[in-house]
């Protein structure tokens, strides 16, 4: 049987699927809500198939898979890019049971009673947005609320959003940098940008974690710097690290293509905070599994963010027909270098924020032939299915999944050389950042989501801990030898 597959670019691809087998896997459970630790196990190797059709309904879409789940016999993993498919299926499923709507009164648990967001809601929380937050795990002198508790020092009235009541979403910053810290990608001092949109807006970050990752962070309290450093930390498998990125919605086109929510914001140059109305943007989700300790990463982006590979930009004098968030449609491209004024020191210095500029995804989402199934078919796939429910999340779409080559292997580090994608052949051009989050070290795999987290290791590739945890002895203003150490680590690791 012969299969036309039409990307999200539009290209037309044909392929003989022949290793698409439409054998279901029928799960049985209640419709009650789940337990927050509820995952979707992988099945016996021999019973390990990728459905032509995702499966988007109840109980199965809201559990979060343990693990990628690879058939038997397992690809050869030293043909790196062979089980693209089978984590991407993994990564697409982790990601739709994270955006299910979120139970009301526990977090981390979706309502297994509703459906996915629809195009032109509003306002409907996720379950990865019930996870605890960066600013509340990370606070200044005590210790974060238990996991089902919404008291921070953010929602207590005081504070620069002294509105935000417990239970509120926040795009705020932990307090450890100061309030500018949720404007800036990852890095410290020159390594460390910002990223604007196309209505002159600073995209928000927030980090959040799951009630494993949380509880092994209050029960063992790495929220203090001290017993952070020196020692060597290890999450259990199941933790979930999620990242995000978000925008303004003032002025942005098609703002029912988003999923959007209200959120407190600091603004970080005044220092006033308000209430807007964000859209996703972007999401890094990274589980530590059984199999693979140095943990699965994958990313998601919206499909407005920049201009798909196809794309033709217009020639002056003629106008673009289109225009995305981070990218006017002309044929300015992104320029090479970091503007000095997307410098984090130089953007909190100035009155406003930067002027926008063209961003471009420098490498494409993976399209190669010589895979069972490549990422931008994965999409296709997926995104399709989505639409057929109407559902907003049809207009995000997977930007990667990185994975390591060996499996139950913790000794072994999550550099380049024992990731995929890796290093790689001449002509591997699959893209491994996310144009949201890793805006400039797009073509720099020593840079990418796994190699960054290396250089924290031991600390479980958890950056997390080391940039937000508290000092007792900074709070007597008494010097931090610890954070000087960690912007050398990150000058020397990032070069």
């Amino acid at each position: 049987m012969q299969v036309h597959i039409i990307p999200s670019s539009g290209v037309r691809i044909s392929r003989t699927p022949s290793g698409w087998l439409a054998t279901a896997v029928l799960v049985l459970f209640a419709c009650a809500p789940m337990t927050a630790k509820a995952q979707s196990p992988c099945p016996p190797p021999d019973d390990v198939r990728i459905d032509p059709v995702p499966d988007l309904t109840v109980p199965a879409a809201t559990l979060v898979p343990d693990d990628a789940c690879l058939p038997n016999p397992d690809p050869d993993p030293h043909q790196r890019r062979k089980p693209l498919a089978y984590f991407d299926h993994y990564a697409w499923r982790a990601f739709i049971a994270l955006v299910w709507p979120a139970a009301t009164g526990q977090r981390g648990v979706p309502d297994r009673t509703k459906k996915l967001e629809r195009v032109g809601q509003t306002g409907v929380p996720t379950v990865f947005e019930t996870f605890k937050a960066d600013w509340e795990t990370f606070q200044e002198g005590t210790a974060p609320s238990a996991w089902n508790e919404y008291h921070a020092l953010m929602t207590s009235g005081e504070g620069p959003c002294q509105m935000a009541r417990p239970g509120d979403f926040l795009l705020a910053p932990v307090s450890k940098y100061g309030t500018n810290h949720n404007i800036a990608q990852f890095g410290m001092g020159n390594v460390t940008t910002v990223l604007v949109s196309q209505n002159r807006r600073f995209v928000r970050y927030l980090g959040a974690y799951n009630e494993k990752l949380f509880n092994h962070i209050l029960g063992r309290q790495l929220y203090l710097l001290e017993n952070v450093t020196g020692q060597e930390i290890s999450f259990p498998v199941g933790s979930i690290s999620v990242k995000s990125s978000w925008v303004d919605l003032t002025n942005i086109p098609n703002r029912e293509r988003f999923h959007r929510r209200e959120a407190w914001l600091v603004d970080p140059l005044s220092g006033a905070c308000k209430k807007t109305v964000m859209g996703l943007v972007g999401l890094h989700i990274v589980q530590k599994t059984l199999r693979r300790p140095q943990w699965i990463w994958t990313t998601f982006e919206h499909g407005d963010n920049v201009p798909p590979p196809d794309y033709v930009r217009p020639l002056p004098p003629a106008k673009p027909k289109r225009t995305f968030t981070f990218n006017d449609g002309t044929n300015v491209l992104m320029p090479p270098p970091v503007p000095e004024e997307y410098k984090f020191a130089s953007a909190v210095m100035a009155h406003s924020p930067p002027r926008p500029i063209n961003i471009n995804r420098l490498k494409p989402i993976n399209s190669d032939m010589d895979v069972s199934r490549n990422t931008m078919e994965t999409n296709y796939i997926w995104r399709q299915a989505l639409r057929a429910q109407n559902s907003v999340w049809q207009n995000y779409q997977l930007t990667m999944t990185q994975w390591p080559t060996l499996v139950r292997r913790p000794d072994v580090p999550g550099d380049p050389g024992h990731t995929t994608p890796g290093f790689g052949a001449p002509g591997d051009h699959s893209a491994f950042a996310n144009t949201t989050l890793e805006t400039w070290p797009q073509t720099d795999i020593n840079r990418g989501c796994m190699a960054c987290h290396n250089i924290v290791r031991t600390n479980d590739f958890v950056w997390a801990l080391l940039k937000n945890a508290f000092s007792r002895a900074r709070a007597f203003d008494q010097p931090e030898p610890a954070i000087d150490a960690l912007k050398s680590l990150l000058r020397e690791g990032l070069q």
